[in-house]
């Protein structure tokens, strides 16, 4: 399970995000959607404990991201900022490489993607 807590976080430009909570039950697979810098690659990297936050915290399977051990992370899957062409995709849209993600089966991400979403 990944809970976000109120997590802030503002760079020197103002950019960042702010006061986000988040709850995301273990087995779930979600997707961030916005516009361009909406602060969606600035959160996963807050969930993922590649930045830290201003303010607020991150919990993983119920540990603060900095005590995770090691060997918890091997339960973590996730893609940020990378884009594969599809094939069926409409012309012009990516879609993530999810059937690379455990438990994503090849007919989810096809249909996805084909449909423009």
């Amino acid at each position: 399970m990944l809970v976000l807590d109120r997590v802030s976080r503002e760079f020197a430009n103002g950019a960042g995000v702010r006061e986000v909570d988040l709850h995301v039950p273990s087995g779930q697979v979600v997707a961030l959607i916005g516009l361009n810098g909406a602060g969606k690659t600035t959160l996963m990297r807050l969930a993922l404990g590649m930045l830290r936050p201003g303010t607020g915290g991150a919990r993983l399977f119920g540990e603060p991201l900095p005590a995770l051990p090691a060997s918890r992370w091997r339960e973590v899957g996730a893609l940020v900022g990378r884009r594969r062409p599809i094939p069926s995709a409409p012309r012009g849209r990516t879609c993530g490489s999810w059937r690379g993600c455990a438990g994503c089966r090849p007919q989810m991400w096809r249909r996805c993607c084909s449909a423009g979403r």
